[in-house]
């Protein structure tokens, strides 16, 4: 169970095929452990059950009548560090060869073919001292899909013959990150701690950890790490179907039964994070990206032990608080932090304090002043800010969310439950997260007594710090000295400064929950269409949820017009965001957020959560808006702090950058960040704030109103909104979309610069904005992901991020092929992405009829899956109007012609798109540091290759 900000290692795109052994049900005896006491929420329609096989493997089942898909997920209690500490990256090794074949289904690619062509997908992630294994499928494909799952527990081959070419992938993934501001902080940071615990070790692995040394192969460690770890009594499934409890448990019975039980306990740990040696100690880490971070870690006593008293979150709620009189608000007018956030890490090994703030410039000077005051609000907090009221405060929040919880998607339901069910109990399993079980102010103080300057570990990071050591594995430097003593005394006598203010009580939790008489409509109306302003409105209460979204964007003419206007769109929404961050921080906390968005098309914002009191938030944000308004010295902050993230936009993986310059180089919010940064630096605050006067005097309004809200509050919104924006105001146009068509026949190549080892490359196949555009896209992509992945990412090992996949790019039909590669250069990446297409061809031709019919029905799953909460339908509505769906009958069109398509339809549309002589495509590339040969040098005498910022520009 992990009530805390998770730290996950890996995130590893799996996709496997495995199997299953039967066993004779009659003969295994399995006694049902209080199967009716997983208590749920009253909103909460599925039905859960808890056994535990003679195995000693638990298992949640969930039935749920309306789901459309049905999902698994397999967490083992064994994860990064429970490596052998010279085989570092082991059990994320474990966790990509357990996909390459079992013994019953031996082909290293069938998993991933199943469930792709069947509506599927499938995921697994290596973490501290967990790994989990999860897909979801259609539910008529449900019982073969747990069949291929199971055997990964039961009898997987992992065939020598691909040991080399899954080093290879981790290796991949190694180097995918090796320039990840994330990875090379936590890389230089376990330098610091204890070197007897597990923290201390490389996490991922790459060549070198996985290599063979004379005798000692890595392969004799694999097959011991799974013997060892993978073990019926360490492992935990969750099962969510449309089948009944009963349905599931014999299946559960007959597949996993077979799981072994090796009779060991898991490992003890070493969980000492930091020794003495280690403790008043200050830490510097230089990154690669402008960014200055102050975190303060404190060890305490293991928080587990208390999951439904919950001490902690009481402290990091207050510590966190953004409102009137927070250590935020204090240290944010000072000009010293940006951000601050406190967590608690919780694993068996790991249980630690952290305090974390995001520095500006004049911050990183004062970090010894930063430091006092934490200590000084810590001491008010101690003295003033223990008390059942506020915990009474978190305990009502929590229930009220727990009443209304939301529906989850399959598969993200099992594989979030997954690692809970390993040490929680079963009647816990839902609700251990909002249980507030016990004020304990002894238990408080005694967590709060452990946050001292004594038993703390500073760490900073920012740009030309003074260092002497590198951490080689990313190159990264660092240092590690002790804080003087003198800074530790005076920290240890600091008390609360008089100023120094506690948050009040919340005012934004729901009182009127009653849910709204339903006019039975089953989309939305167009309830106001007047000059300036069109909204939509649907009254849903099909969820029984006393909740609403809302959606509003201010579309202007003004945005689009150059770099400058664009770049002070973000600024101004910067301003926006942080003049309401202190008012509404206490309505997020109450299950009612709030966020801002900015584009080209325009400035707006998104509300979601109660409807109660909702109206309030949105006329304040509404006023902040109209009257916007910024002091000099926070506009300068803002402004730094924005222009710091524009510039480190040059720093993220290269296949983002090269996907996001593909969709710009289609005129999809077109300037880049490096311009936006230029056009920026000049802007002052006079021409920030006469910017905002000529965008908001000529503004078209969208709006959607969605949920428990009523047609006369709809109208009533309307009223205001049309009174904020325009009852002095211009009418404008609105945004139209203007989109790049490329003529037929012609191919368009753009390279980037990216200071980066590896190669991307991104090719896209644009259409014309058609619903048969849209078909063929979607099809297209169903049937060729699963074997794009295999061959590229698994047989070739040519990357570890690639896909193909159809799209849209605002509304415009798009068929992408990607990789990041650290092994070839793009020019290479394109012949085989070429080759690839060309042999796919055959495959495709020669499909038979059951195939196709697989590939439409998974396909049809996915096009026609059902809304599994208010939000997610509200941005799903919000997307078809925005796709010029004004009749929200997206889903309806697409469903209906894949459901006419014929094969020969999907063999023309190949034929067209990607083989024939009209085929047209825009390339997005670049080469990497480690792939400057001859094919980089002769591109660079190719003059039709466009490396300019910005390469089209709408007319």
């Amino acid at each position: 169970m992990k009530l805390f900000k998770p730290t996950v290692l890996s995130l590893a795109l799996s996709f496997a095929l495995t199997g299953c052994q039967t066993s004779n049900i009659n003969s295994l005896k399995e006694e049902v452990i209080n199967p009716n006491e997983v208590i749920k929420s009253q909103s909460d329609q599925r039905d859960y059950r808890y056994i535990q096989l003679k195995n000693g493997l638990k298992v949640l089942m969930i039935s749920d009548p309306t789901s459309e898909k049905s999902a698994a997920a397999m967490d083992i209690s064994a994860g990064a560090f429970h490596a052998p500490k010279d085989r570092a990256g082991l059990l994320h090794f474990l966790e990509h060869m357990l996909f390459l074949g079992t013994e019953k289904y031996p082909s290293a690619g069938e998993y991933n073919e199943f469930l792709k062509k069947n509506g599927g997908s499938s995921n697994a992630y290596t973490s501290l001292e967990d790994t989990n294994y999860f897909f979801n499928v259609k539910n008529d494909a449900f019982n073969e899909a747990l069949d291929r799952f199971a055997q990964f527990f039961i009898a997987p081959t992992m065939d020598p013959k691909y040991v080399d070419r899954e080093k290879n992938a981790v290796d991949s993934e190694y180097s995918l990150k090796i320039k990840d501001d994330a990875r090379r902080i936590r890389e230089a940071s376990r330098q610091a701690i204890n070197p007897e615990h597990p923290y201390s070790m490389f996490s991922v692995g790459n060549l070198a950890t996985l290599a063979d040394r004379g005798d000692d192969k890595v392969y004799d460690a694999l097959i011991k790490a799974y013997k060892r770890h993978y073990s019926a009594n360490r492992m935990a499934l969750v099962l969510l179907s449309n089948q009944s409890l009963a349905n599931m448990e014999a299946m559960v019975i007959e597949k996993f039964s077979a799981v072994k039980n090796n009779g060991l306990d898991k490992p003890q740990l070493v969980t000492e994070l930091l020794t003495k040696k280690e403790l008043e100690t200050r830490v510097h880490i230089e990154p690669l990206r402008e960014m200055r971070t102050l975190e303060m870690v404190f060890p305490i006593i293991d928080t587990q032990q208390f999951s439904k008293q919950k001490p902690t979150r009481l402290i990091t709620h207050l510590l966190a608080h953004e409102g009137e009189g927070s250590l935020y608000q204090r240290l944010n007018q000072k000009g010293l932090i940006e951000s601050l956030s406190a967590y608690v890490n919780n694993a068996d090994a790991l249980d630690s304090f952290s305090i974390e703030m995001e520095l500006t410039k004049k911050g990183l000077k004062q970090v010894n002043q930063i430091t006092e005051d934490v200590f000084a609000y810590i001491d008010l907090i101690k003295k003033k800010g223990v008390t059942e009221e506020y915990y009474n405060e978190l305990k009502n929040i929590a229930a009220l969310n727990f009443t209304f919880q939301e529906k989850s998607n399959p598969m993200s339901t099992v594989y979030q439950l997954a690692p809970v069910l390993q040490n929680t109990p079963a009647n816990n399993l839902l609700n251990i997260n909002y249980t507030y079980e016990k004020f304990n102010a002894d238990l408080i103080q005694k967590y709060l007594s452990e946050l001292t300057p004594n038993n703390m570990q500073q760490t900073i990071v920012a740009p030309g710090l003074s260092t002497n050591k590198n951490e080689p594995l990313y190159d990264v430097n660092y240092s590690v000295n002790k804080i003087s003593k003198q800074l530790i005394n005076q920290w240890s006598k600091v008390k609360a400064h008089p100023d120094m203010k506690l948050p009040a009580l919340n005012p934004f939790i729901a009182e009127d929950i009653k849910l709204k008489e339903s006019d039975e409509k089953e989309k939305p109306e167009l309830l106001v269409n007047k000059a300036g302003i069109q909204l939509w409105h649907y009254l849903d209460t099909s969820f029984s949820m006393p909740k609403s979204s809302v959606i509003v964007r201010l579309e202007s003419p003004v945005i689009k017009q150059s770099a400058k206007n664009r770049a002070m769109t973000e600024l101004a929404s910067k301003v926006i965001e942080d003049n309401l961050s202190a008012y509404g921080y206490d309505a997020k906390l109450a299950g009612l957020s709030y966020q801002l968005f900015e584009s080209e098309k325009g400035i707006g914002y998104v509300v979601n959560g109660y409807s109660d009191k909702q109206a309030e938030l949105i006329a304040t944000i509404n006023k902040t808006i109209t009257k916007f308004d910024v002091s000099e010295g926070k506009f300068e902050l803002l402004k730094a702090s924005l222009l710091k993230d524009l510039k480190n936009a040059a720093f993220s993986r290269p296949i983002g950058q090269v996907f996001g310059r593909m969709e710009r180089e289609f005129g999809s919010d077109s300037f880049s960040s490096s311009l936006l940064a230029s056009e920026l630096t000049a802007v002052d605050l006079k021409q920030l704030k006469q910017f905002m006067q000529t965008m908001l005097s000529e503004v078209a309004l969208k709006v959607l109103v969605h949920g428990n809200t009523d047609q006369q509050e709809a109208m009533a919104l309307s009223n205001k909104l049309y009174q904020s924006f325009l009852s002095s105001a211009k009418t404008g146009a609105g945004y139209q979309t203007k989109l790049r068509q490329l003529n037929d026949g012609t191919q368009e190549v753009v390279e980037m610069q990216i200071e980066h080892d590896d190669s991307a490359i991104v090719i896209t196949y644009p259409l014309d904005v058609t619903l048969n555009s849209y078909l063929r896209t979607r099809m297209i992509g169903q049937v060729l992901s699963a074997a794009f992945f295999n061959d590229i990412r698994t047989t070739q090992q040519l990357g570890y991020t690639v896909g193909a996949f159809g799209s849209e790019i605002d509304d415009m039909p798009t068929l992408n092929f990607y990789i990041q590669s650290s092994k070839v250069g793009p020019k290479e990446l394109e012949r085989r992405i070429d080759q690839f297409i060309k042999k796919e061809f055959n495959s495709v031709k020669e499909m038979t009829d059951e195939n196709f019919a697989q590939h439409k029905a998974g396909l049809l799953t996915n096009i026609k899956r059902k809304d599994k909460n208010l939000g997610e339908r509200t941005m799903r509505l919000w997307g078809e109007l925005m796709d010029g769906f004004s009749d929200f009958d997206k889903r309806e069109q697409l469903a209906k012609g894949i459901s006419d398509m014929t094969k020969q339809d999907l063999i023309d549309a190949y034929q067209k798109i990607l083989i024939g002589p009209k085929k047209k495509r825009l390339i997005v590339r670049n080469f990497g540091k480690a792939h400057l040969d001859k094919d980089y040098k002769a591109a660079l005498k190719d003059k039709s290759i466009c490396r300019d910022d910005q390469c089209w520009h709408a007319q």
